[in-house]
């Protein structure tokens, strides 16, 4: 397996600056990727908030698959400090932007009453947004603050540097880069992160994503392959392939040899815009799930 590394110069200046910038803030809002809720975790936040409150956002709902949110957000409810909610965009509506503000005002109700101890006002409450690049961080902020202030991509590294944005009198919000840890041992993952575009595409090869999306959805979504790419469904004695797909949509190279790497880029780029379909390459029922998930990801 070629290995799957991208860290970027802004992504290290501000993991360099996360313990401070956490130190400063009184609740985050980490949002991931609801097709990989795990996979899209950032390794160890749970040690680096020290007890503060998370609302943790499982972001793309619409096209992650329902049943399998459901059953993520009742698993992350039984963790301590997090409040878990799933998210569209596309279907954000203004009693649902009220109800995520009021959540966040209630969590942080007694980090803004501290100075009233004090003889002083109220202050505002700090949030941070964060997580793995083209999680959609920027789309989540945009419908909380109703303005389209922050550059939205289908590519990993859009957002490169923090901004504090007012989402309410009393909630300050801070925006940040996507961030990757430094190092990604576990290639299992980080190559899932690849078949969302999460991670840079100069740091994967396209083939070997392509390849182990497509055997991942043969294995629990099959009809999305056959139906979209109107491909005959696969046996066990003959599994789907990227020659295949590229054969049977006409991507072909002179000579008729199928064009591998246009079918792997066509692939990808459908998964990632949810041309596909809702499927969820995370099941709770096919993960272990007795350690904390903040560790299972990567160790650092």
């Amino acid at each position: 397996m070629a290995l799957v590394q991208w860290y970027p110069g802004h992504m290290a200046k501000w993991d360099n600056e996360l313990e401070a910038s956490l130190a400063g803030v009184d609740c985050v809002i980490e949002v991931r990727d609801a097709r990989l809720p795990l996979a899209s975790a950032y390794p160890h936040l749970e040690l680096r908030l020290k007890g503060k409150p998370r609302i943790l956002v499982l972001n793309k709902a619409d096209v992650a698959d329902a049943y399998q949110t459901k059953q993520w957000l009742a698993h992350f409810a039984e963790l301590p400090n997090v409040t878990p909610l799933a998210f569209c965009a596309k279907s954000f509506t203004g009693p649902l932007r009220q109800a995520l503000i009021n959540l966040a005002l209630t969590l942080t109700h007694e980090a803004r009453q501290k100075p009233v101890a004090k003889g002083l006002k109220p202050r505002p409450a700090k949030l941070v947004v964060m997580g793995f690049p083209n999680v959609g961080k920027s789309s989540l902020i945009n419908a909380l603050v109703q303005k389209s202030q922050l550059t939205v991509g289908h590519k990993a590294g859009v957002t490169r540097q923090t901004r504090w944005l007012r989402l309410h009198p009393q909630l300050q919000l801070m925006d940040s880069p996507g961030l990757l840890p430094p190092r990604l041992p576990d290639q299992e993952s980080a190559l899932w992160l690849a078949m969302v575009s999460s991670i840079g595409d100069k740091a994967y090869d396209d083939e070997e994503a392509a390849q182990a999306l497509l055997n991942q959805l043969e294995a629990l979504y099959p009809a999305l392959l056959t139906r979209y790419y109107d491909l005959p469904p696969a046996t066990q004695a003959e599994p789907m392939t990227l020659i295949q797909l590229a054969m049977r949509r006409g991507w072909l190279l002179k000579g008729g040899l199928p064009d591998v790497t246009r079918a792997s880029r066509h692939l990808l780029h459908d998964a990632a815009m949810g041309n596909l379909g809702a499927f969820t390459l995370e099941w709770p029922e096919r993960t272990v799930l007795d350690a904390p998930l903040d560790s299972e990801i990567v160790s650092e």
